[in-house]
């Protein structure tokens, strides 16, 4: 049975895994707003 120190851990390992991703969704967001914007500025 896991201890509960290395449920800890496991724990903050995955918190921090979540929030990487996080972060890398929201700078794909990011581009991808910009790159709207861009094309309809071109657009016109």
């Amino acid at each position: 049975m896991a201890s509960i120190e290395q449920v800890k851990a496991e724990l903050a390992q995955a918190a921090e895994q979540s929030k990487q991703r996080l972060i890398e969704a929201a700078t794909v967001l990011q581009g991808s707003t910009q790159a709207a914007r861009q094309y309809i500025s071109i657009l016109g």
